[in-house]
């Protein structure tokens, strides 16, 4: 704070009320060098809330007194109209503090002698002049001759015991014969003796509670260490535990298949059997009831059970009875194993993507049905691509083509012969520059609509539940097999993708965004400069939730890195099936390397998941809404935090409390949110409303959604496709589109984007001005409940024990 800053009304208020102290006022008076007693003034206005300096508050007392004295010298003159008093309005309080005291002190004369010399009567000197001793210290035992002259008595009178005679209109010498050798300290000297010894005690006082809160911290990181490191054996624990179990379900799966199949079949050519280790602590296996057993053309036990889950789940699915297959499969199959199912990913390159969206246009592709995973066979294509609108097949051989079909209709198995105008052949060869496409013949039907696999009469795919394609140039489509395919009819891999159309841009933006470096300055300044509501809080809270991998964590270190100046990783980030961040995390933003801490706080949580025994626990969530959660509190799913636990803050303030939260959704999975993910959120909301929490929406990797904003990202508010999953996220979730914002985070840059910092910044503008209502709804409740807490505005100026009077300008 500048040494020129006005004060405010409050401030001088507070600054006279500390002047007005009998001890305060004494240490003024008594000392000259008064830096120290301005240090306590320091203090004590930061006691009550003011950051003010030693230097500060010594100018502010000068300015004071001399406004004083110059408006009492006016009231003394003759002809004084008192206006000067009315103008200034500290004058009564300054006139009890300064107006009893005197203008000057009297002095005691005092004649010292160097020596003691016996008191004798001589010619110059009268003889009626006696010695006499005055006692200058106040009396303690209250005695009234305090104060009295006493005479003494020479030592030629002592020796003779004859008094000498006293007479009246005597002179009187002051000696001091005792005071030889020792210096009397003055009033002043003997306050500033006290005072130093009083900062001598201070300072003292103040290490020893410095070095118990040094150790009290010590004790509370190396007991927060062992914590975690017990969490940590804990959690790998459970996960050797739970690769026991799979291998004990693999076990299992591979005895029910041998009580179902017969025993003389074998294994396909193409399923290379593997080895697997099974549990030593494996129960016996359960022999299933006999009429499961209608099953055909099995391999042999042995080899079943060291099959591998994927092929194993292809093998039930095409050897099972059709009657049989769908219940057993997924009871047996689906639902058990599909924690250990691999992740679904796609196989396309991205120069193969980028060539088969250059034939489908402004599109964007949602992986279906990959046959490696889900089974070659039809019933596995059905199951996962039918009613699916729009979708595109993708098949690959070892020759290095990726050909297949598009069509605009619906897989229904209706069996009907299927026309669509709009569908098409094509082919990528790996070394041709542009992708092959071939329309269908005018007047022909471009698919049957079977319970086969996908028939568009040139090309059957998954003929015969193979991973074959049957080729017939000239029924529905005219190609030449070379160019199409490359003769090479067995498919390596097979997937379906479903086709959503991107639109074209806006003319006008949705919304209107300043895309300069003026308005990421102004955007930055007012973040900066942001004061909350309530005084006593100096940093709103800021609380994360998402599913996992929405991307909570590279949203702080992209703010983060916005304020720094240089991509920073101070949050733990990445992709894995399960959450990467274990720990309830609060992070500090400061502007620029060793700056002042913004008033923001952002707190990491623990991913979302589908199921009520993973992810973040929703009585962990509402426990750190309330601020009962400390910082590194590592989350358990099956264990929530408890009221007697370590980590369980149980005195909260409203500095604790979550003032706004931030839901964040990948926009590339909107489409994929299950209904149990959507009723989890439903749940949250439902919580965050009850405690009057604020909650804004951010829509992550809007680039990776859309490909005309990866192109370039002024064009998230004129997408159609952003507007539109915005809308659709607003619906699903139950939250105003005004507080939907699509935001993107540095994941791979390693510069600054201006355009993503803005993004990024206007994200938290608005976060911040939801956390004001928050902090007012805090305020009228207070008004409502009780008038004994300190929670005022940062601009109220009538507090408790403050005089009313009018607000005046403050010099």
């Amino acid at each position: 704070m500048s040494r020129g800053q006005t004060w405010s009304f409050e401030e001088v208020q507070a600054l006279i009320d500390i002047w007005s102290e009998d001890y305060m006022s004494q240490l003024l008076v008594a000392t000259h060098k008064n830096y120290e007693v301005f240090k306590l003034f320091s203090e004590r206005m930061a006691a009550r809330g003011f950051n003010r300096s030693a230097v500060q508050c010594r100018i502010k007392v000068k300015k004071l007194r001399q406004q004083y004295v110059k408006v009492r010298d006016s009231l003394r003159r003759s002809g004084s109209s008192g206006e000067e008093k009315e103008k200034f309005i500290w004058y009564d309080d300054l006139d009890g503090i300064l107006g009893t005291r005197p203008t000057s002190s009297p002095k005691v004369v005092i004649e010292s002698f160097k020596e003691e010399v016996p008191w004798t009567s001589t010619a110059e000197e009268p003889a009626d002049v006696f010695k006499c001793s005055v006692s200058l210290e106040p009396d303690k035992s209250g005695d009234p001759s305090y104060g009295e002259v006493h005479p003494e008595e020479d030592e030629s009178t002592a020796s003779s015991g004859s008094p000498r005679p006293q007479q009246e209109n005597t002179s009187l010498r002051w000696a001091t014969p005792r005071a030889q050798g020792r210096k009397r300290k003055s009033w002043t000297e003997r306050l500033d003796s006290f005072l130093e010894s009083y900062m001598q005690h201070k300072r003292k006082t103040d290490e020893a509670d410095q070095k118990r809160h040094d150790e009290e911290r010590a004790a509370f990181e190396n007991f927060n260490r062992l914590q975690q490191e017990a969490e940590e054996r804990r959690f790998k624990a459970i996960q050797e535990q739970q690769q026991a179990n799979n291998q004990l379900l693999l076990h299992m799966m591979g005895t029910f298949a041998r009580a179902l199949l017969p025993q003389s079949h074998t294994p396909p050519a193409q399923w290379t059997p593997t080895t697997s280790t099974v549990s030593p602590h494996a129960r016996p296996p359960h022999n299933p009831p006999a009429p499961m057993a209608k099953l055909h053309n099995a391999p042999s036990p042995l080899e079943t059970s060291e099959l591998p889950v994927a092929p194993m789940t292809k093998y039930l699915s095409e050897t099972m009875d059709p009657c049989t297959s769908s219940s057993v499969l997924h009871d047996v199959c689906l639902d058990s194993v599909s924690c250990v199912m691999p992740v679904v990913k796609s196989s396309l390159s991205k120069d193969q993507q980028k060539k088969l969206l250059s034939l489908l246009g402004h599109v964007r592709l949602h992986l279906l049905y990959k046959a490696s995973v889900h089974g070659f066979t039809a019933a596995a294509f059905h199951s996962h691509c039918d009613n699916q609108g729009p979708t595109v097949i993708v098949a690959h051989n070892a020759a290095g083509f990726v050909f297949g079909a598009y069509t605009s209709k619906d897989y229904s198995q209706s069996g009907e012969a299927v026309t669509d105008e709009e569908a098409f052949l094509y082919s990528i060869s790996a070394g041709g520059n542009k992708p092959l496409r071939v329309a269908g013949i005018s007047g022909q039907s471009s698919f049957t609509d079977g319970s086969t696999g996908p028939d568009f009469g040139a090309l059957v795919f998954l003929n015969g539940d193979k991973p074959e394609v049957q080729s017939k140039p000239g029924t529905s489509f005219h190609f030449q097999a070379a160019a199409m395919h490359g003769n090479d009819l067995n498919l390596t891999e097979f997937e379906v993708y479903r086709v959503e159309g991107l639109g074209e841009l806006l003319d006008k933006p949705w919304r209107n965004v300043q895309w300069t470096a003026e308005k990421k300055q102004q955007l930055m300044k007012t973040i900066q400069s942001y004061q909350p509501e309530i005084k006593t809080v100096h940093q709103a809270r800021v609380l994360l939730v998402g599913p996992v991998g929405s991307g909570k964590s590279s949203f702080f270190n992209s703010i983060n890195s916005v304020f720094r100046g240089n991509m920073t990783s101070q949050a733990i980030a990445g992709t894995a099936g399960k959450s990467v961040t274990t720990q309830f995390r609060t992070y500090t933003i400061k502007a620029g390397k060793g700056g002042g801490a913004l008033p923001l706080i952002l707190c990491d949580t623990m991913g979302l998941e589908e199921n009520a025994d993973a992810g973040l626990d929703i009585e962990d969530l509402v426990n750190i809404y309330k601020g009962h959660v400390k910082d590194r509190y590592q989350f358990s799913p099956s264990n929530p935090l408890q009221a007697d636990a370590p980590s369980y803050k149980k005195q909260t303030t409203v500095n604790d409390m979550i003032n706004c939260v931030i839901y964040m959704v990948d926009t590339c999975k909107i489409s994929l949110l299950t209904q149990k993910m959507l009723d989890k959120f439903a749940t949250i909301r439902k919580k965050t409303n009850q405690l009057g929490i604020p909650q804004i929406l951010l829509m992550t990797k809007v680039d990776e959604a859309c490909p005309l904003v990866a192109e370039d990202l002024k064009n998230v508010y004129r997408s159609v496709y952003i507007q539109r999953k915005a809308r659709e996220l607003s619906e699903s979730l139950g939250i105003p589109l005004s507080c939907v914002l699509p935001v993107k985070n540095y994941s791979e840059e390693l510069e600054l984007d201006q355009d993503t910092d803005i993004l990024l910044l206007t994200a938290m503008e608005h976060t911040l001005n939801y956390a004001d209502s928050f902090f007012e709804n805090q305020l009228i409740e207070d008004q409502d409940g009780s008038d004994q807490q300190e929670l005022y505005r940062s601009s109220d100026l009538n507090r408790p024990g403050f005089s009313e009077r009018p607000r005046p300008e403050v010099v």
